[in-house]
């Protein structure tokens, strides 16, 4: 029977890696594989070789915060009529449209619709840095560019 000699973390405890820049990595693994030559069977404290490496405190940064950020919902977006909302967890966007007559439809798309639809944006964007009033059906703009109304069940 093999061994893990890595243990399994513990969830309740932070999981910190260090921050490297350009070839600190590459510098300090040959420090520590130098190091276990030298000294077999001893046990490594690999701070103390990053500190000697890098001449300064090696910066330790917390994964799980850096993965609360990654999946935090970023603010809406707002590009004329639309409301544009990355959900970033579900990799989903949300899409608001507001009508001429003051509704507002929601929609939910994938990535790939988003990047279909980039033409109808652009079209949007030109008009607004020219202060004019984007004229374009949006329904149809989605069946042309993603095949779909995707406010159809919105009503």
């Amino acid at each position: 029977m093999t061994t893990d000699p890595r243990p399994t973390p513990d969830p309740a405890k932070p999981q910190y890696r260090y921050r490297l820049e350009g070839d600190e990595a590459r510098r300090v693994a040959e420090a520590l594989i130098k190091w276990e030559t030298e000294h077999p069977g001893q046990p490594v404290n690999p701070t103390q070789i990053m500190r000697d490496v890098l001449g300064r405190e090696p910066e330790l940064v917390d994964q799980a915060e850096q993965d609360r950020r990654r999946t935090a919902v970023p603010p809406p977006q707002t590009l004329g009529p639309f409301t544009l909302s990355w959900l970033p967890a579900a990799k989903l966007y949300s899409l608001g449209f507001t009508t001429i007559d003051g509704r507002t439809l929601v929609a939910v798309l994938s990535q790939d619709e988003m990047k279909k639809l980039s033409p109808m944006f652009d079209h949007v964007t030109e008009h607004l840095m020219r202060d004019e009033s984007p004229r374009i059906d949006v329904r149809a703009a989605c069946v042309d560019l993603i095949g779909r109304d995707p406010f159809e069940d919105v009503e």
